[in-house]
């Protein structure tokens, strides 16, 4: 028998989380963009503030 998972479940968090919702639209091209950097780069040199990009 498995234990149960002790994080709540995103859906489930209590709390607020800063600022607006980002739209689908913005959700959708920050994939693309990320995609299109694993590419070129690699998932190694990948960074949220893009100090692999030339």
């Amino acid at each position: 028998m498995s234990q149960p998972s002790k994080r709540p479940s995103p859906d489930m968090d209590p709390r607020p989380t800063p600022g607006r919702k980002r739209s689908e639209a913005s959700r959708l091209a920050i994939l693309a963009a990320t995609r299109e950097l694993v590419g070129e780069q690699g998932y190694e040199k990948l960074s949220i503030g893009g100090q692999g990009r030339p």
